[in-house]
Order: C-alpha cells, then structure tokens, then sequence
C-alpha cells in the first residue's frame, strides 16, 4: 500500500477531444486531456486567472457508438488551476476548470465516457502483462 488516498469525488479518465472555453473576454480552442463528472483538465495558450467564471463547449465522443459519433456538452466552470509551462519554446497553461453548472443528463454522458475509457485502458494494460 502505498498511503496515497484519491480525494476526487468521481473517477476520472485520460481524454483527447476538443474543447471551447469562454471566458468575459475572448473564445479559446483547446483539447481536453483529462475529464471527469467534476471537471477537466486541459492545456491552453492563454493564461486564465484562477477562480474565473467560464463557459465550457465540449463535443464529447460517444462510446456506445465507437467514440464515431459526438455528444455536445454546454456547461459553466470556475478555473481552480492554471500554471505556466514552457513546451518547445512555446508557453502553456495546464488549466484545471470545475464544473459549476452541469446538466444531469450531460453528467451521465460524462461519466458513460469515463467508464468506457477506464475500461478500455485496464483492457489494454492486462494485455500487455
């Protein structure tokens, strides 16, 4: 054991798909990179001040039709992280947004993508033991 507790109140799963943030001022395109019922994490170009209200867009692949098809989310979040990381010589912001408006039925859609991907990974890695 390794004395690690995980305090997230929902699982949450690796993820590559687009996303819009709005924020008072301007539109930012990203790619999700983590996700979960409470929040996601994703990586931008633009810093955003921690504890700003925004808009989130996502087109959220669907499992139960082979991640083909897209499910559109509209939501509200609060940035809770953002750091600056340098890549290339190029200036990213890990950005951690928390979910403050989310729609039952989006949040089942969340969580049908966690689930599949969560399970499609522990797939992948028993196979390669």
């Amino acid at each position: 054991m390794n004395g690690w507790i995980e305090r997230r109140g929902y699982p949450r799963a690796s993820a590559d798909f687009a996303l819009r943030i709005h924020d008072a001022i301007s539109i930012i395109e990203a790619r999700v990179q983590d996700i979960s019922c409470s929040g996601l994490y994703c990586q931008i170009k633009k810093a955003i001040p921690v504890m700003t209200k925004v808009a989130v867009f996502l087109l959220l692949p669907d499992p139960d039709r082979g991640g083909v098809d897209l499910r559109e989310i509209r939501c509200q979040g609060v940035v809770v992280r953002s750091q600056p990381r340098a890549e290339r010589d190029e200036l990213f912001y890990d950005t951690a947004i928390f979910f403050t408006e989310l729609k039952e039925n989006d949040k089942e859609k969340i969580a049908r993508y966690v689930n599949s991907k969560l399970a499609s990974d522990a797939n992948f890695n028993e196979g390669i033991t």
